[in-house]
C-alpha cells in the first residue's frame, strides 16, 4: 500500500519495466529517494490475482525479461561509471550460469543464458527489448 499524495508526488509503476520484474524494486528506490519510509507489516497480506505467470514464460522470455529490467534499473538510477562498473559484474555471474548449464544438458537454459549475455553486453539502453503495452499505471490503486 502506497499513500496517493506519495505516488502524486513519485509518479507511479514504471511501464518501462515490462513484462514484469523490477518496477516494484524502481517504486520502492524512488520511494526512499524522495525522503518517504518504507514498513513491513506482516499482518498486512495481499493476494494477487491475474496478471503475468512466470511458469507460462519460456526461459528465454524470462532471462531476457530479468536482465533487461535489471540492467534498465541500474542505468537509470545509478552513475555512468556505476553502471560500467556493475555490467561486468552481472556479465560474469550469467556466464557462470551459461556454464553450469553445459553442466545439466539443458539446451533452452544454455541458449537463454547466450541471449542474455548479448542483451547485457550490448551496452546501451537502447540495446534492451521495447517495453511493451502493460497495466503498468491502471493497476495501481492509490487510497
Amino acid at each position: 500500500m502506497v499513500r496517493r499524495e506519495v505516488l502524486d508526488s513519485i509518479g507511479y509503476l514504471d511501464d518501462a519495466f515490462y513484462p514484469l520484474w523490477f518496477e516494484d524494486v524502481d517504486l520502492c528506490w524512488r520511494i526512499l529517494r524522495a525522503g518517504y519510509k518504507i514498513r513491513y507489516t506482516p499482518k498486512c497480506e495481499a493476494i494477487h490475482h491475474g496478471a503475468h505467470s512466470v511458469p507460462a514464460m519460456t526461459i528465454e522470455q524470462r532471462h531476457v525479461a530479468w536482465y533487461g529490467n535489471l540492467i534498465r534499473f541500474i542505468d537509470k538510477h545509478f552513475s555512468t561509471w556505476t553502471c560500467r562498473w556493475l555490467r561486468p559484474v552481472i556479465l560474469a555471474g550469467i556466464l557462470g550460469r551459461w556454464f553450469a548449464s553445459w553442466g545439466a544438458g539443458n539446451s533452452e537454459e544454455r541458449k537463454a543464458y547466450a541471449k542474455a549475455l548479448r542483451l547485457v553486453a550490448g551496452g546501451h539502453p537502447s540495446a534492451l527489448p521495447a517495453a511493451g503495452a502493460s497495466a503498468g499505471n491502471s493497476s495501481v490503486v492509490p487510497f
